[in-house]
C-alpha cells in the first residue's frame, strides 16, 4: 500500500509569518521559538489528513492527548473529555500538569465572576482578578497578549492552532513551543511508518487546496 504525505513547512519566525494568516501574524513569538506547519496528502495526491484512514489514527491520537476548547462554551476540555473527531481550533500539550493549572485557575476565576456578578448588584465589591486564560477564552480565541503567550510556552509541550481557511486540506494545523523536539518525537510515533514526512523551509511546496 502506498504512503501517505505529511509536509512540514518551517522557516524563521518572521518568514513563517509572511505565509500564514493574521491569527499567526498577531502572536508575540520570539525569534527563539519554533514554529511548524503540517498538512497531509493521500496517496492519489488528495488533500488532507483524511484522505486516508492512518491519516485520520494520526489526528485522533494527537487530539486525544491535549486540552482543546469547547467553541460553544468557551471552556477548556480535558483529553479524556475529548470526543472531537475533527482537529479542534486549539490544542495544548500539558507540560507536567502545568497547563491543568492553568485550566484550574480560570475555573476557579468563572466560579468567582458569577459570584460578583450576583454580589455587586446589592453593594459595592472588588471584582475577582482575571486568570490568564480569560483572555484567550472569548469569540476569536486570541493568543496575541504577551503574558497569555509566554505562560501557554511554559505550560505546554506545545500548542496548535488549525488552519481554518482549508487553504491545505482538512486537519492541516501550526504548531509551536520554545522547542519542537518533544512534539515531532510524539507526533512521529503516532504515525509510525505508515507515513512518509517531508520537511521544507520553501512555502511554495505547500499544497494550496
Amino acid at each position: 500500500m502506498s504512503k501517505y504525505k505529511i509536509i512540514c513547512y518551517r522557516s524563521p519566525l518572521p518568514i513563517f509569518r509572511e505565509n500564514l494568516d493574521d491569527y499567526i501574524k498577531a502572536m508575540p513569538g520570539s525569534a527563539m521559538d519554533q514554529f511548524a506547519l503540517l498538512m497531509g496528502v493521500g496517496p492519489d495526491g488528495t488533500v488532507g489528513f483524511d484522505a486516508t484512514a492512518e491519516g485520520e489514527i494520526a489526528m485522533n491520537s494527537l487530539i486525544s492527548k491535549c486540552y482543546s476548547v469547547d467553541l460553544s462554551r468557551l471552556a477548556i476540555v480535558s483529553p479524556e473529555a475529548n470526543d472531537e473527531c475533527r482537529m479542534p481550533r486549539l490544542l495544548f500539550r500539558d507540560r507536567e500538569g502545568e497547563f491543568t493549572k492553568l485550566r484550574d485557575a480560570h475555573e476557579r476565576y468563572e466560579l468567582a465572576l458569577k459570584k460578583y456578578k450576583v454580589i455587586s448588584k446589592y453593594r459595592e465589591v472588588a471584582a475577582p482578578e482575571k486568570s490568564i486564560l480569560s483572555t484567550m477564552l472569548t469569540k476569536d480565541l486570541p493568543i496575541e497578549d504577551v503574558d497569555l503567550y509566554r505562560a501557554l510556552l511554559d505550560a505546554c509541550h506545545y500548542v496548535i492552532v488549525r488552519v481554518v481557511s482549508g487553504e491545505h486540506g482538512s486537519d492541516a494545523f501550526v504548531v509551536f513551543s520554545k522547542c519542537l523536539n518533544y512534539f515531532f518525537t510524539e507526533f512521529s510515533s503516532m504515525v509510525g511508518a505508515d507515513a512518509e514526512l517531508t520537511c521544507t523551509g520553501d512555502a511554495s511546496k505547500l499544497i494550496y487546496y
